[in-house]
């Protein structure tokens, strides 16, 4: 996929118009990331207007669709106006999919105005499936106006699919927007557990 990192004091920012695919398959496990930002002190923003596809195959899989973190004093801002996919497959063990994820140590804002899809789908282990994630320790917004697919299922293990997650700690404010349309399914293995959550926010304020 694409990389972006800003060590020092910079902003890491990334502007995507084309199309992603990363594909990671490997016997003991596979870990696919389409977009992938890292600010270690300042900002983070990433702004997709094209297409993205993660797919994670092997014994343990993962595949985030994009992955944005501000590691310090910065805040975290996405928006989507592309499509989003975020496939994984395992096999012995668990399979975890994401289609956007950002965190932060202080203010997330995501926006979707398009389509993300995300499978997480294992034999053995558990799947865990969720269209939009984000963290923060002050104020995290996640808006939704397109259209989130969310599916986990295990053979033999448990299965938890959320369309929106998002955490704020002790100390944080949460809130989540949705004008779109989300859909989320989970299936679990005779004898475990299956959640399905259209919208998550945990947070004490």
């Amino acid at each position: 996929g694409a990389f972006n990192l800003a060590l020092r004091y910079g902003d890491a920012a990334m502007v995507n118009t084309g199309d992603i695919e990363a594909i990671a398959d490997g016997t003991q496990g596979g870990v696919a990331t389409g977009i992938y930002s890292y600010a270690n002190v300042q900002d983070v923003s990433v702004e997709d207007r094209g297409l993205v596809h993660a797919t994670g195959s092997g014994d343990k899989a993962l595949a985030t669709g994009i992955y944005a973190r501000s590691s310090l004093y910065g805040a975290t801002i996405v928006v989507n106006d592309g499509d989003i996919a975020a496939h994984a497959y395992g096999n012995a063990g668990f399979a975890h999919a994401a289609g956007i994820v950002a965190q932060s140590e202080t203010t997330v804002d995501v926006t979707n105005n398009q389509d993300i899809d995300v499978v997480a789908r294992t034999v053995d282990g558990a799947a865990l499936a969720m269209g939009m994630y984000a963290t923060a320790t002050q104020t995290a917004a996640l808006r939704n106006y397109g259209n989130v697919s969310v599916a986990a299922e295990s053979a033999y293990g448990d299965a938890a699919a959320y369309g929106v997650f998002e955490y704020v700690g002790g100390a944080g404010i949460g809130l989540a927007i949705n004008g779109g349309d989300i859909q989320v399914a989970a299936t679990g293995g005779a004898g475990s557990r299956a959640d399905a959550t259209g919208i998550n926010v945990v947070g004490d304020v």
